[in-house]
């Protein structure tokens, strides 16, 4: 039987090597920032049993995979459904780390597709969750991403979020309940959920406000509007569900 926890991530003091981080970084005062024109990651599976070095996608890439995930449930005449194939979305996951891999060790011949979907997946584990103790309508609100595996993380990446107005709220959360249901074969039925990625993008766009504890090393410089059209648009998806559902969330406390 496979086994299903491919990627681990090593924790506790003795866990100095991170599971997946950037080869390159910097330093500004003090606070190690996060380079979001990294070119390379080196991710390990199963304690580095297994390591994978891939490039950044690119975000044409990243929309292109997102159309090909796998979203289609089958509903039966009874109205019961099964859940989707979760083998479809790896094989997919597969072809797109075919596509960044710079080099992979520990493999005795071909690499199997379900560490191939780990190691890309791999490129985006972190922890995104609003501050803890800020108040969510406040009219600024820090969304932290942390990156790193051991008890303190290697870098942290803060999304200053502005409180959205409530129709732009209402847009968002109508667009991403979005979906439809098609028929199928003999008289069964297929709900299709459609993708909330470029959703979740736009809107990320039009609440970040700022962004610290990252930079650009091709531009020492950049501004609020570089630093967030170089944030990954999965990353961005991250960041305004942490956002809404902190949001939504506080309505019944």
């Amino acid at each position: 039987m496979a086994d299903e926890n491919v990627l681990t991530i090593p924790r506790g003091p003795g866990d100095s090597a991170p599971a997946s981080l950037p080869d390159e970084g910097n330093t500004r005062e003090g606070v190690k920032l996060f380079p979001l024109d990294w070119e390379t990651m080196p991710v390990r599976l199963k304690d580095g049993r297994f390591t994978h070095k891939l490039r950044r996608p690119t975000p044409e890439l990243v929309y292109e995979r997102d159309a090909e995930l796998q979203r289609e449930v089958p509903i039966a005449r009874d109205g019961s459904f099964a859940t989707p194939d979760p083998t479809l979305n790896e094989e997919t996951d597969a072809r797109y780390y075919d596509k960044l891999i710079v080099e992979a060790t520990g493999y005795p011949g071909d690499v199997p597709v379900q560490h191939k979907a780990a190691a890309f997946q791999g490129i985006y584990l972190r922890s995104v969750e609003v501050e803890e103790g800020v108040d969510a309508f406040a009219d600024e609100v820090p969304v932290v991403e942390e990156v790193g595996t051991g008890d303190e993380p290697d870098y942290v990446i803060t999304h200053v979020m502005r409180q959205p107005a409530e129709s732009e709220l209402k847009r968002y959360r109508r667009r991403s309940s979005q979906g439809e249901v098609k028929p199928g074969k003999r008289g069964k039925q297929r709900f299709i959920s459609r993708s909330g990625l470029k959703n979740a993008v736009e809107h990320y766009d039009l609440w970040c406000v700022g962004i610290q504890g990252a930079f650009i090393e091709a531009q020492p410089d950049a501004d609020t509007p570089a630093l967030k059209n170089a944030v990954d648009p999965l990353i961005k998806r991250m960041v305004v569900e942490a956002f809404v559902g902190e949001i939504s969330g506080n309505l019944l406390d």
